[in-house]
């Protein structure tokens, strides 16, 4: 376990010392955070009382949306052979399939898996946490990619920008 710890620790260093974005915490991190905290403040002091077929049907199709956006954009990932990490350094610029109609799916995919577990465990709190997460998202996360990425790719992805739309 300690040689882990010790390779992982090297490793990550390394990253960080790389050309990278800079981002700090890890996305899934900066939902998953509120959304937990969201579902325990409902739980003494519940907010809405969703009826079933919407919770379990409304929330189930949120999420397998989000889990789409995210398998999509990963396939892209992986054709490409660079890193969706965020501390690690960017070997391509990714314009086609689901990139080709938004710059960040796997946030927004991340969205709707964060609007289905709300409507799931129906919740308002995690509605309200939305735009908080979501400014955090955009300044603590997308912020530092997109200078990263333009530092790195210049023009291309200065006109990429114009192109296609952050979110949707």
């Amino acid at each position: 376990m300690w040689v882990l710890g010790v390779f992982l620790d090297n490793h990550f260093s390394q990253l960080a010392m790389e050309d990278n974005p800079g981002v700090k915490l890890p996305p899934p991190v900066l939902f998953v955070g509120p959304l937990v905290v969201a579902i325990i403040i409902n739980y003494f002091w519940p907010t809405i009382d969703s009826p079933d077929w919407l919770r379990f049907g409304g929330g189930s199709v949120l999420t397998l949306i989000g889990i789409a956006l995210i398998a999509s954009g990963m396939r892209e990932f992986r054709r490409f052979k660079t890193s969706f990490v965020p501390i690690a350094p960017a070997s391509s610029m990714l314009q086609t399939g689901i990139f080709g109609r938004t710059r960040n799916p796997l946030y927004l995919g991340l969205t709707f898996i964060y609007l289905g577990c709300a409507l799931f465990f129906s919740t308002l709190w995690a509605i309200l946490f939305l735009p908080i997460v979501l400014r955090a998202i955009r300044t603590k996360v997308i912020a530092k990619e997109e200078a990263y990425l333009e530092r790195r790719f210049g023009a291309d992805y200065v006109a990429y920008k114009v192109r296609v739309r952050r979110w949707m």
